[in-house]
C-alpha cells in the first residue's frame, strides 16, 4: 500500500511541474509556449531554452509590454539514449493587462511557432 502511495505521488508530481529547462519564464508563459510547439509542430519532448529576446514596450504610464523571440530545441527520445532534435522559434508577447482566463495579471500570448 506504502508503495502505490509512492508511485501516485512521484507520477502526479512529474505531470505537474512540466517546465521548459534552462527557462526563466513564468509557469503559465512556459505552458503556452509548450502547448503552441505542440499544435504547431507536432513534437513533444524534453524542450531545451536556447535563448531569449525581450524587447520592452513602454506604452503609456507605466504601462509596459513586452515581446518575446525565444529558441528552443525540442528533444524526442528515439530509442534508448537515441534522440531527434528540433530547433523552434517561438515569438511570443506580453500585455500589460488584466487576463480573466487566468485570472491574474498580465496576459500572454503566442504569436507564431517557426518549425525548423
Amino acid at each position: 500500500m506504502k508503495s502505490l502511495v509512492f508511485l501516485t505521488t512521484v507520477l502526479v508530481s512529474q505531470m505537474t511541474f512540466s517546465a521548459i529547462k534552462f527557462s526563466n519564464y513564468e509557469q503559465r508563459h512556459q505552458d503556452m509556449i509548450e502547448t503552441a510547439i505542440y499544435k504547431n509542430c507536432g513534437v513533444s519532448g524534453v524542450i531545451i531554452q536556447l535563448s531569449s529576446d525581450e524587447e520592452v514596450k513602454n506604452v503609456d504610464q507605466g504601462i509596459r509590454d513586452v515581446n518575446y523571440t525565444t529558441e528552443i530545441m525540442v528533444r524526442v527520445g528515439v530509442d534508448q539514449y537515441q534522440y531527434d532534435q528540433y530547433p523552434v522559434t517561438v515569438k511570443s508577447s506580453y500585455a500589460d493587462m488584466y487576463d480573466h482566463g487566468t485570472k491574474n495579471w498580465g496576459a500572454y500570448s503566442v504569436d507564431k511557432v517557426i518549425c525548423q
